[in-house]
């Protein structure tokens, strides 16, 4: 599930990097999440968002690194 998750969400670099110009675009970000949740078939995405953006983020970490971070 993890692999397939984080392929999902590298199909969006707005919801990782810091540098795209919709990375802050909140409404993007919504329905992109919930692109991502419905491709997954997850229903609680919403949670996932939240500790998504309460989630400090190091211009280091790549993708993987932030997944981990939203893994429950």
């Amino acid at each position: 599930m993890s692999e397939l998750l984080i392929s999902e969400v590298q199909k969006h670099p707005s919801l990782w990097n810091l540098n795209h110009p919709q990375y802050h675009n909140r409404l993007m970000s919504d329905r992109l999440w919930a692109s991502v949740a419905d491709e997954l078939n997850m229903t609680n995405m919403k949670k996932r968002r939240n500790i998504s953006l309460s989630a400090e983020v190091d211009e280091d970490e790549t993708v993987e690194d932030l997944i981990l971070k939203l893994q429950p």
